[in-house]
């Protein structure tokens, strides 16, 4: 990297590091998840019951 670039860094500070909030950490913690008919994650605003008759049914239908 060079003076100029790493000059220009210091400068910016943490700009374009990611959140530094408890709370922002949490959120942007989920940016990765994945999910999937086997996944043992739900995303926090699904209901499990509604994905478990959900995902019985598709089950049951296409039998995977």
């Amino acid at each position: 990297m060079s003076k100029k670039k790493k000059n220009a860094s210091r400068r910016n500070g943490k700009k374009g590091k990611g959140p530094t909030s408890q709370s922002g950490k949490i959120i942007s913690s989920l940016n990765a998840l994945k999910h999937g008919g086997n996944s043992p994650y739900l995303l926090p605003h699904e209901d499990p019951v509604e994905y478990g008759h959900f995902r019985e049914k598709v089950f049951r239908e296409w039998e995977p």
